[in-house]
């Protein structure tokens, strides 16, 4: 499906820019010589890249207003030792069916030597024995064996859970939306699954996923 929006900005509107529009984050994949641009839902996928040439790729989530960009630092386990990384470049690359991406590599930076990036809540604070309750440290730990990253996200004080907006964003998705990894961790059966189901499955999987939290 191919909508047609105008959209007017101050910041150069270039291959792989990242605009929000309509409350929803966009990737520039193309721009002709009259400005039009060609946008898919936004996503990323940071791809580590470790000293010896090795390079890990991780998943290919929506991109939110708080996703890495250039410079963006983290930390990881390594062989059950922190790791810090920053982010070195953004690009724009294509998955295996073609949609695209923004491609974030990182390289190690060793500031762990001489202090951890402060606003990462990952393994870094569950090895300091950080107070989390007892299912999010087994959930960590499980990660951990998977060789998974995981992304803890804090409310800021006295700021209550969006349950109802989150309630609408599930309604609202659409199926360009969803990435490949959603569809297989909802259940999604490719070969198998009629191609008109897949959306529901997704949208009642992040339902029930809601209703946990």
């Amino acid at each position: 499906m191919q909508r047609v929006h105008e959209y007017a900005t101050d910041d150069e509107l270039r291959t792989g820019a990242v605009i929000r529009l309509k409350g929803r984050d966009w990737l520039v994949e193309s721009v002709d010589d009259d400005g039009r641009l060609v946008a898919k839902p936004a996503r990323y996928r940071l791809r580590l890249v470790h000293p010896d040439g090795r390079e890990e790729l991780g998943t290919s989530p929506r991109f939110r207003p708080d996703g890495p960009r250039l410079g963006h630092a983290f930390t990881t386990l390594d062989d059950g030792r922190l790791a810090s990384w920053e982010v070195i470049d953004e690009r724009i690359a294509h998955d295996d069916q073609g949609e695209p991406y923004l491609d974030l590599p990182a390289e190690r930076d060793f500031s762990e030597v001489e202090e951890l990036p402060d606003h990462e809540l990952e393994h870094t604070l569950a090895q300091r024995q950080a107070e989390f309750p007892e299912g999010a440290v087994v959930t960590m730990r499980r990660a951990e064996t998977q060789g998974l990253y995981v992304e803890l996200v804090a409310l800021e004080a006295g700021e209550a859970p969006g349950w109802e907006e989150g309630r609408r964003y599930i309604d609202a998705l659409i199926f360009e939306e969803i990435g490949d990894d959603l569809f297989e961790q909802c259940g999604v059966d490719p070969d198998d699954d009629p191609r008109y189901t897949w959306l529901g499955n997704v949208k009642e999987g992040l339902r029930v996923d809601l209703e946990r939290f």
